[in-house]
């Protein structure tokens, strides 16, 4: 028997929390980019503000440092998910773009010695 209440997070009309990546400069100004991170998410539909929002520094990769930013969600529909990561991700585009925190890519630094 269980001695304690299980909660589906998966199911129609429950909160989910949705994870969106994206990877800084090295030298950037990590505290800056949390909170554009962190104020992101506001205003877009199906976003529960009620509920906190997580940044985590994820990791160190090989262009620049990987954060990830945790949301949560009241998805009305199997697609929503997708829709609302995407609009999510445009508004830190924008942000970090108006803000000049750069948004890595690959690259390759060859050095001749």
């Amino acid at each position: 028997f269980l001695e304690k209440n299980i909660i589906n997070w998966g199911r129609a009309g429950s909160p989910v929390y949705l994870t969106v990546s994206v990877s800084v400069d090295y030298g950037s100004d990590l505290v800056k980019a949390e909170q554009l991170l962190l104020n992101a998410p506001m205003g877009v539909a199906q976003v529960m503000e009620t509920l906190p929002f997580r940044v985590l520094m994820k990791n160190f990769g090989d262009s620049g440092i990987q954060l990830d930013l945790s949301f949560p969600v009241q998805l009305s529909a199997p697609g929503d998910r997708e829709f609302v990561a995407s609009e999510v991700r445009k508004k830190i585009e924008i942000s970090f773009r108006e803000e000049k925190v750069s948004i890595t890519y690959p690259q390759l630094v060859l050095r001749k010695e």
